[in-house]
């Protein structure tokens, strides 16, 4: 549909120029209905579930990653990588609690680490493989 034309047409990049606003100013706060959502994406409820359903969405490969260990890749094509791309710019243009250290510049676990030093309790997980090969 249109949005397949539009990946074609236009460069995706997630923007991040636009003024950033609190958790629940996000269009994407407390979304209840799932036309509601498909709505904020710029696509029809029809199109969203052909999206969400669709495995030819996806080009998998493997890539080797700093590790030396091969990884798998699901990076999304056509319209769903249009929709990825607006949900990235949309989330991207939340403003983060100061707490928060994952996926953050300038933070790393060992910053989020230092925060915590002089406190009695810390627990720590290892969650191997947490997002796992689903296609």
């Amino acid at each position: 549909g249109l949005l397949k034309k539009m990946a074609k047409k236009l460069r995706l990049d997630i923007d991040h120029s636009r003024r950033k606003y609190s958790l629940i100013e996000s269009p994407l706060y407390k979304i209840t209905t799932k036309r509601k959502l498909a709505i904020i994406l710029g696509v029809q409820t029809k199109e969203l579930k052909f999206l969400i359903h669709d495995q030819k969405n996806y080009q998998v490969f493997q890539q080797i990653g700093k590790s030396g260990n091969p990884r798998v890749i699901q990076h999304p094509k056509g319209s769903l990588k249009v929709v990825h791309c607006r949900i990235a710019s949309l989330l991207g243009r939340i403003d983060l609690p100061s707490y928060l250290h994952s996926g953050r510049k300038a933070h790393s676990h060992i910053t989020n680490a230092q925060k915590h030093l002089g406190h009695h309790r810390v627990l720590t997980t290892d969650i191997k493989q947490f997002f796992g090969n689903f296609i």
